[in-house]
């Protein structure tokens, strides 16, 4: 049994894990259609191709090999009963075998003789298990049913029992009894029905690379053959764009991403296309160049005139407004003052020291230096000087009251109060005498409309806005309050300034489109942006296909998985060791024991399709068929005298 020790240390150390599952079924049972679907899944699942239902690799352990005997001892086989869940065998019934001699079961057909014998050769030793232990078939398998059987055998005298159960090791005890049927004899026959010697578990390496593997090999073959990575139905995007270039080389290693990138068009890459479209396609590039840079200048004009009268009316302009009367208000409220003071100090009349007054003191003040004493400074109250206004002397009560008067004037608070009153009346005149209203011509506004046909509502609305405002803002200067200040609606300017902007990008494209190099480069760039617009409504297509060309990239790397020389190579290894000189002169004992000695077979060792078969031939001077020279019996004896050496 080291074969099988070396089989399995070689599974473990030499094949892929659905290798070694493939190899485990092989020892435990025959490999079915289902089997070889669950192979096949493992296979790729190996390779990254994930298999929906999960199936992992169950590889091959001690435990799933033929069972062995502890010693060296045979064992008796006594009797075998209990059977359960095994066709319809009655379950209280026992099957005596006899220590010694023959023992002879017959029976009629159906009583029972066929699954005592599958029993049998699970639970011992027999090259064929293919045959499976199954429950009564006419009636419903009840839950955890299983085929079960009990052994009375005898060990150097000694008696003993066994149990054996379906799915399970086979008792160790068991694994010197070797059992022979005519599903066994198909070890030992080729096709040709020559009899073969294979050793036991060497048919599992032999099968793994001359059944499993060509089984598996066809069924990725034919995927491989169904899986569609043609192309074709992309040929209408070949070209020398980054996208043509891309089907040109489109392969399972082609980022996604990169698909998702091209195909992804934005609203600015639309407009593109189409300014660059209707540029190519323009007959007079030139005039048209001059056209659109006129109309730049119009749009960039009409933004000009709205900056021009919303700046009036800006928050920041009410703002300056609304602090510069503030200012006033408050200077002429610390004038106010002044004056008051100025009066505290005598009886002077109602008013003195107040804005009205100051104007009549100033004319005074004009008269005096420019006319009455010119080149003197004001007040000139000395050397018999007469006042101004009444043409009296002035005396020195008078000439003092004037010096007094002056001083008030001169003070920085009736000049702050006087500057403000003239920075305040020159706004309010500014603000009043402005013409805010746009009053566009019906050409300009049917030239916007052409463009944006929302956009002359909205300057309207715009205009109305600024002009209310205007009203506003006066009517708060002079009521001094500043709330409820009327609100802009939506401003047309961002938009008359981006249409400007693309009046003049327009006009660059139609002026490069009168050079022939500079024309060249824009319909490179359109038809990038068209290759790019044809590549969106075929995205998914052309994701599926790169995942079928990584699918079937997959599948083909599976291929290195199914080469069965390495597999058979071994199976050559094994077989020569296995076949040594004390196997020969077993089977030389065994056949003279037998009384068939005249029939001496020699061992030939021969390679079939990388099949190593270790043949019994009868050296014969005339080539014949061993059934054409050996009787029934003689062929049955040849047979069992393998068997029992293996």
């Amino acid at each position: 049994m080291a074969l099988l020790h070396d089989i399995l240390a070689w599974s473990q150390a030499s094949l892929k894990p659905w290798q070694q599952d493939a190899v485990r079924r092989l020892f435990q049972h025959s490999i079915t259609a289902d089997a070889i679907e669950d192979l096949y899944a493992m296979l790729k699942d190996g390779v990254g191709l994930l298999d929906p239902q999960g199936r992992k690799p169950q590889p091959l352990g001690a435990e799933h090999l033929p069972v062995v005997a502890a010693n060296g001892d045979a064992t008796i086989l006594i009797s075998m009963g209990d059977v359960r869940n095994v066709n319809r065998l009655a379950p209280q019934q026992v099957l005596q075998f006899s220590p010694k001699g023959m023992t002879v079961i017959y029976g009629t057909n159906g009583a029972g003789k066929s699954g005592y014998a599958r029993v049998l050769k699970r639970a011992c030793r027999a090259r064929d298990v293919t045959e499976d232990v199954r429950a009564n078939a006419f009636e419903k398998p009840a839950a955890g049913q299983v085929s079960q059987a009990e052994f009375k055998i005898q060990v150097e005298g000694n008696a003993g029992a066994v149990s054996w159960a379906k799915n399970k090791p086979a008792p160790a005890e068991l694994a010197t009894i070797a059992v022979f049927d005519t599903h066994c004899a198909r070890a030992y026959l080729d096709q040709n029905q020559e009899i073969a010697y294979l050793p036991s578990g060497l048919d599992v390496v032999e099968n793994l690379a001359q059944v499993v593997m060509p089984k598996v090999l066809e069924k990725l073959s034919a995927e491989i053959q169904a899986t569609d990575t043609s192309k074709d139905a992309l040929a209408h995007m070949a070209g020398n764009t980054k996208v043509g270039k891309l089907m040109n080389t489109l392969s399972e290693k082609t980022p996604p991403a990169e698909i998702e990138s091209l195909a992804a068009m934005g609203e600015e890459d639309v407009a593109r296309m189409k300014t660059l479209g209707k540029t190519l396609a323009e007959a007079d590039p030139k005039a048209k160049a001059a056209q659109c840079r006129l109309a730049a200048g119009r749009m960039a004009g009409l933004k000009k005139r709205i900056d021009a009268v919303a700046a009036w009316v800006k928050d920041e302009a009410v703002e300056k407004l609304r602090k510069l009367d503030d200012e006033t208000l408050a200077a002429i409220a610390a004038e106010a003052k002044a004056a008051g003071e100025l009066r505290a100090g005598e009886e002077l009349l109602p008013g003195t020291g107040d804005a009205a007054w100051k104007v009549l003191y100033e004319a005074a003040r004009g008269f005096s230096v420019a006319e009455a004493y010119a080149g003197m400074e004001f007040p000139h109250a000395h050397d018999g000087a007469k006042c101004v206004l009444c043409q009296q002397d002035l005396g020195s009560d008078a000439g003092a009251r004037l010096a007094r008067f002056e001083k008030h004037v001169q003070e920085s608070v009736a000049k702050v109060a006087q500057e403000k009153r003239e920075q305040l009346d020159a706004a309010v005149a500014k603000i009043t005498g402005a013409a805010l209203a746009l009053e566009l011509d019906d050409a300009l506004k049917q030239e916007v409309s052409g463009v944006d046909p929302e956009l002359p509502d909205m300057i309207d609305s715009f205009d109305k806005a600024v002009l209310k405002r205007q009203a506003w803002l006066l009517n708060a200067q002079k009521s001094h309050s500043w709330e409820d200040m009327p609100t802009f609606p939506a401003d047309p300017r961002p938009k008359l300034e981006a249409i400007s902007t693309n009046f003049t990008e327009q006009a660059e494209e139609f002026h490069k489109a009168t050079d022939d190099k500079q024309k060249a480069l824009l319909k490179a760039e359109l038809d990038e942006l068209s290759a790019r617009a044809a590549l969106g409504p075929c995205k998914q297509a052309v994701l599926d296909l790169v995942n079928r060309m990584r699918v079937k990239a997959l599948l083909t790397k599976c291929k290195d998985e199914l080469k069965t020389k390495p597999v058979s190579d071994k199976a050559k290894e094994f077989a020569s060791s296995a076949v040594t000189a004390p196997l020969r002169a077993a089977l030389k004992e065994e056949f003279e024991a037998l009384g068939v000695s005249h029939a001496m077979p020699r061992l030939d060792e021969s390679v079939e399709k990388g099949k190593m078969k270790h043949k019994l031939q009868l050296d014969l001077a005339v080539p014949a068929q061993i059934r054409d020279i050996l009787s029934e019996g003689e062929q049955r004896v040849w047979i069992q005298s393998v068997n029992a050496t293996l």
